[in-house]
């Protein structure tokens, strides 16, 4: 007899083969229950790998393992954020300074506006001239507005809470190893979006900042894993069978 159960690594775990998430299945044999996980295809469109809960949850610490850094390392990555926030905070002045530049030129566009009504009231333009000069004059003001708008919702170069993402990356597979299978699951939803799982191996799809922290470790090249737009290559996790 049979039965699914809570999978700690729901939506975490997709089969390398066919893509489809991984499910848990529990099935008790001899008065022992055994868990198990598995990709729950046709045998005829996967090759189904299955694999222990226990057996899988501890080879998931490769993925841990994929973004360890070492002290010299570390003191590097310090340093290249601290330039990063120097251009963040250089940014943030230049995006001020030009908000404040666009403000100005919006109250210009206003004032233009009540020197067109003064020469309405005056007779020197009449109602048509003033209405097509106010609607060219609204329209300069909603682009200049578009456009303050644009300025403020950009996204700043940010790299989250730097001591915390250093602390987790430097215990992450001690850490890992501690906890029970629900723990293990939260840890692994803070640094992967999820694991594509083969018979062989593990690869992980990882969040930001840690996918640049791994595509350091893997290629040497650091200064790329402070560009968020550019995503790691897929991590090669050693075998499960290791």
């Amino acid at each position: 007899m049979q039965s699914k159960h809570k999978n700690a690594f729901k939506g975490l775990l997709k089969c390398g083969d066919c893509g489809r998430q991984l499910t848990l299945t529990e099935k008790s044999k001899g008065g022992n229950a055994y868990r198990y996980i598995h990709c729950y295809a046709p045998k005829a469109e996967c090759s189904r790998p299955t694999f222990g809960e226990q057996e899988l949850s501890d080879s998931l610490v490769s993925v841990m393992e994929g973004i360890q850094i070492t002290p010299d390392i570390e003191q590097m990555l310090r340093r290249l954020i601290a330039e990063s926030e120097d251009e963040e905070s250089f940014y943030r002045r230049e995006r001020n300074a030009r908000i404040v530049t666009l403000k100005a030129e919006a109250q210009g566009k206003e004032d233009q506006k009540h020197a067109a009504l003064r020469m309405r009231l005056n007779g020197e333009i009449d109602e048509e001239e003033h209405a097509r000069v106010i609607a060219e004059l609204d329209d300069e003001v909603r682009a200049i507005e578009g456009k303050i708008e644009e300025l403020r919702s950009e996204d700043l170069p940010h790299l989250g809470s730097i001591e915390e993402i250093f602390e987790l990356v430097k215990h992450a597979p001690e850490l890992y190893m501690r906890q029970n299978h629900e723990e293990r699951a939260k840890v692994l939803r803070i640094v992967t979006s999820n694991c594509e799982v083969t018979a062989g191996s593990i690869v992980p799809i990882y969040r930001e900042p840690f996918s640049g922290i791994a595509k350091g470790l893997d290629s040497g090249d650091w200064w790329a894993c402070l560009d968020s737009n550019q995503g790691p290559p897929a991590y090669q996790a050693s075998a499960l069978t290791d």
